[in-house]
């Protein structure tokens, strides 16, 4: 804490009180708790990983906002493991999803004030500090094959997605998580067909209920109606109901056929 004292003392003398963008990109977590079981972390690389890589963004937005009195952007790196269980990420991705959340809380405590705060979430990155991460090669070769784009992230295209939430382009957009590369919706609706009256989903193996969630979409864009079968849509026990009716070959609403690759 005395060193970001220290370090916003520093800005605020540099700039003249006036800061108009942060970017957090810190996180760490001790390499042994990146390998392994997620079970086994230690108590004390719990800790440590959420310190650094989380709460240092709580006392970094604590100390920006009193120099953005015209507002500003916070922006802070996260990663899909977050969302989903990627191997070896372990305690990362946890810390990653206290990231995020951090992220929202901020972003509705410093709205009022024009300070909006995002993350991005860019696919896997070939930097020092990835690499310590037990498999880390094997993942960039995954993204590269299956990316819809048939290529991974670069830095430059990550820099733009910043310096677009910085700017006047970005000025109604804060506590979203902004994805870089490949994304949930990205392994979802790659595979995915459709044709009346026969919905096709072709999924992977890590499929789950949040992914047929972005199915429904298709319902409220209009691409399929089944409005008089979905009950309590805004629930997660009608969600499941109405899924499990989607199922039933009776229902004579639309046919669903999972094909798990």
């Amino acid at each position: 804490d005395s060193d970001l004292d220290k370090v916003f003392n520093k800005v605020d003398a540099h700039f003249e009180g006036k800061l108009d963008i942060v970017l957090h990109s810190v996180a760490y977590a001790p390499r042994e708790a990146l390998e392994g079981r997620f079970v086994d972390t230690a108590r004390d690389a719990f800790s440590t990983a959420h310190d650094i890589s989380a709460y240092s963004l709580v006392a970094i937005a604590k100390r920006a906002a009193p120099l953005m009195s015209e507002g500003g952007s916070i922006i802070a790196m996260s990663y899909y493991g977050a969302e989903k269980v990627i191997k070896h990420y372990n305690v990362m991705g946890v810390a990653k999803a206290a990231l995020e959340a951090s992220t929202r809380y901020l972003a509705a405590d410093l709205g009022s004030e024009g300070i909006r705060v995002n993350c991005i979430s860019a696919g896997p990155v070939n930097t020092l500090a990835a690499r310590g991460i037990a498999g880390f090669s094997n993942m960039l070769k995954h993204y590269d094959e299956h990316a819809p784009l048939g290529r991974n992230v670069t830095h430059e295209e990550i820099g733009q997605t910043g310096v677009f939430l910085a700017s006047d382009g970005g000025a109604a957009i804060t506590g979203q998580v902004i994805y870089v590369g490949i994304t949930t919706q990205d392994l979802t609706f790659k595979h995915v067909s459709i044709h009346r009256p026969e919905l096709t989903i072709k999924a992977s193996r890590n499929a789950v209920s949040s992914d047929f969630v972005r199915i429904f979409k298709l319902i409220e864009i209009g691409v399929i109606d089944t409005t008089p079968w979905l009950t309590h849509r805004s629930s997660y026990e009608g969600f499941v109901e109405s899924f499990q009716t989607w199922l039933k070959p009776e229902s004579g609403v639309i046919k669903a056929v999972l094909h798990m690759n």
